[in-house]
């Protein structure tokens, strides 16, 4: 996680309290030595001409997935930006008012949803209706006597049948642990504020993607049946993929695809008369590949292993947001300050909690694909 300071209201005997933010090689942009074969110093990929730039983002993938190449997320800071990092955790971690802390804890809450928002895919598929405190959250259904998929837990989820114009999914929570102990701040505190980024993404925008395949899943038989490939994707598979979800009167908006599949994409020539690429690099790295056909692809192959949820063979195409479905945001992720030495314990931290629901009520509005 790279981080930059930013001065912000003084404590009560005059020291500034000191943030942590984004800087260094920001998460938004930004070059290394190691993207300057790949990009320009405008941030575009470097490429003569579509079939190039397909060629290139096959070969970024390759290069990701053998450690020769880091996203923001994942890239390993130099000596000086971690000292900088450890010394403001010590900072915080040895403030007696605990406000540094609470600065801490809400910056890295913010980066989460952030970095949720632009690498994570439940929130580009899913629609996000606010819920004022007191009201349940209820999702106006397009088609009435259907099945809808709701979510029980953050890992569950549950076919329901409804007649009604309106559908109340259950609320769960989305919970995360980020602590830290004393012992480990004292002998190795570098790299700390990594992992615990790291463990935070794993605890939401992870859980939250794996949460959205299962109910891509469990749609999908009720009105679309999966289609098996054997061998490679083609355009005409593509089209009859595409073809299934418009023939409800669904847009094909956006495509969840895993790694393997670029090969066959950018692999022959197929496909490049119908394939409008993404050109900036950074966008790229985000899992945004640009549009086949006017589907838009996002892939989690630029995530580091553990943070991965798409198996190889995995595709997707779902309908926009409006037709998909809904997540009923009841809370978005706060962090509250955990000290526990005072019950004898030497760990201090955040505990991160986000109240939500899940409901996807429509079945024609997605479509799967996987190899054989």
């Amino acid at each position: 996680m790279s981080l930059r300071m930013r001065s912000i209201p003084s404590l009560p005997n005059g020291n500034p309290i000191s943030e942590l933010r984004v800087a260094g090689r920001t998460r938004t942009g930004g070059l290394s030595k190691s993207d300057e074969r790949f990009a320009t110093d405008e941030g575009e990929i470097n490429a003569g001409s579509r079939k190039e730039l397909m060629e290139k983002v096959g070969s970024l993938i390759d290069e990701y997935r053998g450690g020769g190449l880091r996203t923001a997320e994942a890239e390993g800071s130099n000596e000086e930006q971690m000292q900088m990092r450890s010394a403001e955790l010590i900072e915080a971690y040895n403030d007696p008012s605990g406000r540094k802390m609470k600065v801490l804890g809400d910056t890295i809450v913010e980066e989460l949803v952030e970095v949720g928002k632009r690498k994570g895919f439940t929130r580009q598929i899913f629609g996000v209706q606010p819920v004022p405190q007191g009201q349940d959250g209820k999702v106006r259904i397009r088609y009435k006597q259907s099945v809808a998929i709701v979510a029980m837990s953050a890992t569950a989820v549950k076919p329901v049948r409804f007649r009604e114009r309106y559908v109340r999914p259950p609320v769960y929570y989305l919970n995360a642990n980020l602590l830290i102990e004393d012992m480990e701040v004292r002998l190795s505190p570098v790299g700390i504020l990594e992992e615990m980024f790291e463990d935070g993404l794993e605890s939401s925008m992870v859980t939250e993607d794996r949460l959205t395949i299962k109910f891509l899943d469990a749609l999908n038989g009720i009105l679309n049946t999966p289609v098996a490939i054997s061998g490679s994707l083609t355009a005409e598979i593509w089209s009859t993929l595409r073809e299934a979800i418009e023939a409800f009167g669904n847009p094909a908006s956006t495509a969840l695809m895993a790694y393997d599949y670029w090969k066959d994409i950018a692999g022959g020539t197929a496909f490049s008369q119908y394939f409008d690429p993404v050109t900036k690099y950074q966008l790229v790295l985000e899992g945004r590949l640009g549009s086949l056909m006017g589907v838009n692809i996002i892939t989690d192959a630029f995530r580091e292993p553990k943070l991965q949820v798409l198996k190889p063979g995995d595709l997707y195409i779902v309908a926009p947001p409006t037709n998909l479905g809904v997540i009923t945001q009841h809370q978005e992720m706060t962090p509250y300050q955990v000290d526990r030495r005072n019950h004898g314990e030497p760990v201090q931290g955040w505990f991160l909690e986000q109240i939500q629901g899940q409901v996807a009520p429509n079945p024609r509005a997605v479509i799967k694909a996987f190899r054989l």
